[in-house]
């Protein structure tokens, strides 16, 4: 069973509620309690609401996932082995222990990489495969716009990983992400060293890196020749026009 103790990349994971592979189901566990104060708790009529988001937010990244091109994902990750012969295909997980380095975690089923850093590589991993992502984090960055955490994938997600043991680790790891087309990188923040810590996630927008997840819409009908007509003076703008602005207005106020 896929909750049963097994070997993965030659380390044995514990048995995990819900088993090793993220499904809708183990994804969201209310939780009342903030990760970012400690000793605030959330409304019941909070949790209820960001459950919903949530998993509205599950479901766009799994739609945007099966909607990718496999081939130009393949062919994506292919590029970068060539160009990086200097990235180990790793089998035996355990071989990095204590090894300072970039590693990079290939997801084939989703079409998705992530690319990080650490002054032990291994164990950095595992925390990823073993880490509960807390429920007031799930969204970064908007319903329709939120990447799912790698933090929130589970470890038999993770299909091909490859390390490169060095010792500049922040200094490599945007130049690293920036190999991969954004569509396949999973990464919620940019690369590198953040000196603001926790803060400047939160607050700042250009150390996130979110992707368009809104379902298509239908086309907007042609304009008519009463909507090209321009307004009389004084007159406020219609049909077209106003719907253009409405949307601008929308975007500085969702």
């Amino acid at each position: 069973m896929d909750n049963a103790s097994v070997s993965h990349f030659g380390k044995v994971l514990r048995t995990r509620q819900g088993g090793h592979r993220l499904t809708r189901e183990n994804y969201c566990k209310i939780n009342n309690k903030s990760s970012f104060s400690a000793g605030k708790l959330y409304t019941d009529a909070w949790c209820e609401q960001h459950y919903a988001k949530s998993m509205t937010n599950f479901d766009h990244n799994m739609a945007y996932f099966a909607a990718l091109d496999r081939h130009r994902f393949q062919h994506n990750v292919a590029q970068f082995c060539a160009a990086h012969p200097d990235f180990v295909h790793v089998t035996q997980l355990a071989e990095f222990e204590g090894v300072a380095g970039c590693y990079v975690m290939v997801l084939d089923d989703y079409c998705q990489v992530y690319v990080g850093v650490s002054n032990n590589v291994a164990r950095r991993i595992m925390t990823h495969w073993s880490r509960t992502m807390p429920f007031d984090r799930l969204i970064y960055g908007g319903v329709d716009r939120s990447k799912l955490s790698i933090d929130a994938f589970r470890a038999r997600d993770t299909t091909r990983l490859f390390i490169r043991a060095s010792e500049e680790t922040f200094d490599i790891e945007e130049n690293i992400a920036q190999e991969f087309d954004p569509a396949f990188l999973c990464n919620r923040i940019t690369g590198g060293r953040i000196d603001g810590g926790l803060a400047e996630v939160l607050l700042n927008p250009d150390v996130r890196k979110p992707r368009d997840l809104s379902p298509p819409q239908d086309p907007a009908p042609a304009p008519t020749p009463a909507d090209l007509r321009p307004a009389a003076s004084g007159a406020r703008a219609g049909g077209w026009l106003a719907a253009a602005l409405s949307r601008i207005r929308a975007l500085f106020t969702a």
